[in-house]
């Protein structure tokens, strides 16, 4: 947004700076590499412009040199090792493996279905809308409005003939609204494997926040003209403060938001993804030792329980007490932790069949937050043995 500002002499400060970012961008996710695809054509365009402007090639060139020497070498320079200092696995090939990362990017191998409108695809079947859905339900209102809104006055803005008296502003703009679009429709025109909802696209949401922001700015101008800066400024407090006690009353899972266009949470629940990695197995773990605590009293430490995982291990297992311990399969396990996508909702009899084969039990202790489950305890042990023989554990009841 800076360079056309002070184009062609862009001061090394600003491309050192520029290069720390998508270094530290890159070292995140491979996929901040984009960035730099973005700068050339920023600086094409740039070029183009002048060169038409002055009716001059020369002029073009030595433009297009001029961002080459003094804005892409030094964002290399400075980049690059920003990325490796980060980047261990980059660190061992630091040529081959970020071109492997990223090409991996693209086709990422991912074993399961992905879940969209209550619908379940496998990741290389789904339809062109899913990034494009999940991103206007996972953002705040607000945004999406304002985004929409910017977009609308934008297309309206090219009409006047004002609007292209000032080529660097609107340059700069176009490459901020490019940096949105083009990697969703990449991903769509090369069929990309997308899971997990739009958490693989994430480094959309900076443009598109600052997209929000030019049009808040614009809003927050016509309403101080209008003497209602002051009713806008309340309004906008009101809706932080509703934001702010919906991600206290989902913490420590607030990535499960959805906004109120599908009906947040709760109208998400059943249609798209919610707890996809397991950040709620921790209370889940703590939830069934908490139970088995009560039934067992002093003799729980001396007991054995053996936990079988459906979904991310890692996220139940590094909770687990000692005498927890990770069945080998599903016939030997005594309590099974799983996600509420893999439970039909109104039972209390429940059967999971993403963990390759068909488990049953008895729901024992769920996670909810704003009246949706996030995951779920099951008592098995009725299958192993006798009912008559044990003293059953107090069950939940069924859910409405």
């Amino acid at each position: 947004m800076r360079i056309p500002e002070s184009w062609p002499a862009v001061p090394l400060s600003l491309a050192a700076r520029l290069g720390l970012v998508i270094g530290l961008t890159a070292g995140v996710r491979i996929g901040g590499v984009l960035l730099i695809g973005y700068l050339g054509l920023l600086i094409g365009a740039l070029s183009l412009w002048r060169g038409l402007a002055e009716r001059s090639l020369r002029r073009m060139i030595a433009d297009g040199m001029s961002g080459l020497v003094r804005v892409v070498v030094p964002v290399v320079i400075v980049g690059y090792p920003a990325m490796l200092l980060f980047w261990p696995y980059a660190q061992q090939a630091p040529i081959a493996n970020p071109l492997a990362a990223l090409n991996d990017f693209s086709h990422h191998a991912y074993g399961y279905q992905v879940l969209l409108d209550g619908t379940y695809y496998w990741p290389k079947d789904v339809p062109w809308t899913y990034v494009p859905t999940y991103t206007l339900l996972k953002l705040p209102e607000l945004t999406v409005l304002l985004v929409v809104a910017a977009s609308a006055l934008s297309l309206w803005a090219l009409t006047r003939a004002s609007t292209w008296r000032d080529p660097a502003r609107l340059i700069a703009l176009a490459s901020v609204g490019f940096a949105v679009v083009f990697p969703v429709a990449y991903a769509v025109g090369i069929g990309a494997t997308v899971f997990n909802g739009m958490r693989h696209f994430l480094f959309i949401l900076p443009p598109l926040a600052v997209i929000a922001a030019l049009m808040l700015d614009r809003a927050i101008d016509y309403a101080t003209a209008l003497r209602l800066g002051r009713a806008l400024a309340a309004m906008l407090a009101l809706y932080a403060g509703y934001h702010l006690s919906v991600l206290t009353r989902l913490h420590p899972n607030e990535y499960v938001y959805y906004n109120a266009f599908i009906g947040g949470v709760e109208g998400a629940d059943g249609l798209y993804k919610l707890d996809y990695w397991g950040n709620s197995y921790a209370e889940a773990v703590r939830g069934l030792e908490s139970v088995l605590r009560e039934r067992y009293g002093g003799e729980f430490e001396a007991r054995t329980f053996k936990i079988r995982i459906c979904g991310p291990k890692v996220a139940a297992k590094y909770y687990f007490p000692r005498n927890f311990v990770e069945a080998e399969n599903e016939r030997e396990a005594d309590f099974v932790i799983a996600l509420s996508n893999y439970v039909p909702a109104a039972t209390r009899i429940v059967e999971l069949d993403e963990c390759r084969q068909m488990m049953a039990g008895i729901q024992i202790h769920s996670v909810e937050r704003m009246n949706v489950m996030l995951s779920v305890v099951i008592d098995r042990r009725d299958l192993k043995l006798d009912v008559a023989q044990r003293t059953p554990i107090p069950r939940l009841p069924s859910r409405p």
